[in-house]
């Protein structure tokens, strides 16, 4: 499978007609493919930034020989390839982006309840992801960064008056690309279940 032709090469020989040229080589990971008679070079599978930056591998050109294919000349060149950084991983949140806890109504303020990460495979400028949300604004909870990547969910009021709670969470890196998560803290009632009678007989 070819992705797309990056560049080509060319030679000429004063011996040989330029069709009787042909190029090959041994490229890194056969992420490259080098067309034969053409010297064009081909992508073979996408190139990530954060895995190398370049590459680089010899070419060769040949001639066809004498006329029954022996006394081949050649010769070689250098190929290199620099990959461009590019903002193509979105940031990921911890926990596949799912927050969950259960919380006592009297639970203190101040008191952080869970953690938030965000990670963004990207180099910079565009790995440098932030945690925001505008969710919490009306909830007895707060969003208390430790970093741009690690936030805290703290209690900033209390008691906690309903029965659950639900926010959003965004982690955006500098170039655009954002993912959303999702917080749910859950506030047991203060009542233990009670039997109606307290003993029950058949015969």
């Amino acid at each position: 499978l070819l992705l797309s032709e990056i560049g080509s090469v060319s030679a000429t020989d004063e011996d040989s007609d330029i069709t009787d040229l042909t190029f090959s080589s041994e490229t890194p990971n056969n992420l490259f493919y080098v067309e034969p008679l053409s010297g064009r070079i081909y992508l073979t599978a996408p190139l990530d930034y954060e895995d190398s930056q370049q590459f680089q591998f010899s070419m060769v050109v040949s001639d066809a020989g004498s006329f029954n294919g022996s006394n081949i000349l050649t010769d070689e060149a250098i190929i290199t390839v620099n990959v461009v950084n590019a903002n193509d991983n979105a940031p990921q949140l911890s926990a596949g982006g799912l927050y969950g806890a259960v919380v006592s109504e009297n639970t203190a303020i101040n008191t952080d309840i869970l953690t938030i990460t965000c990670n963004d495979h990207d180099s910079p400028p565009y790995g440098n992801p932030v945690i925001s949300s505008t969710s919490f604004e009306d909830l007895p909870f707060k969003l208390t960064h430790v970093s741009n990547e690690e936030a805290k969910v703290t209690v900033s009021e209390t008691p906690l008056t309903s029965a659950e709670y639900l926010a959003n969470v965004t982690c955006s890196d500098e170039g655009g690309l954002s993912t959303v998560g999702q917080v749910f803290l859950f506030v047991p009632g203060p009542n233990s279940p009670n039997f109606i009678k307290p003993l029950y007989e058949w015969t």
